[in-house]
C-alpha cells in the first residue's frame, strides 16, 4: 500500500468505533485530488479525502489533518450543510476521537 492508502486507513480505523456507535456506513472512502479537503457525497455514500498538498505532488498532509477533515465529513452524514447543528456534531465527533488517541 502507498503512504496514501496507509493514512487514509489509518484514519477510517480511528473513526470506524464513532461510526459503529452512530450506525454510519461510507462504503467507500477515497483519495482525492481535487482542491477540497474533503468531500461527502449522498450523505456518506463516498467520501473523498485529499491527501496530499497538490495533485502532483508526492508530499501527504499530517495525519492530523487528514483525520480532522474526515470528521469534518463525517458530520455532513448528519448535516450537509455547515449550520449551527453540524458544527456541534463536528464538535461532539472531534471530542470523542480525541478520548480514543
Amino acid at each position: 500500500a502507498s503512504e496514501g492508502q496507509r493514512l487514509l486507513q489509518r484514519a477510517a480505523d480511528q473513526v470506524q468505533p464513532l461510526m459503529i456507535k452512530r450506525g454510519w456506513r461510507v462504503p467507500l472512502l477515497r483519495e482525492s485530488i481535487s482542491g477540497a479537503w474533503g468531500y461527502n457525497y449522498n450523505y456518506g455514500a463516498t467520501i473523498w479525502i485529499r491527501l496530499r498538498h497538490s495533485a502532483t505532488s508526492g508530499i501527504t498532509r499530517p495525519y492530523r489533518s487528514v483525520l480532522r477533515t474526515l470528521l469534518h465529513e463525517l458530520a455532513h452524514i448528519r448535516y450537509m450543510d455547515h449550520s449551527k447543528a453540524f458544527y456541534a456534531v463536528q464538535q461532539e465527533l472531534s471530542s470523542e476521537c480525541e478520548e480514543l488517541i
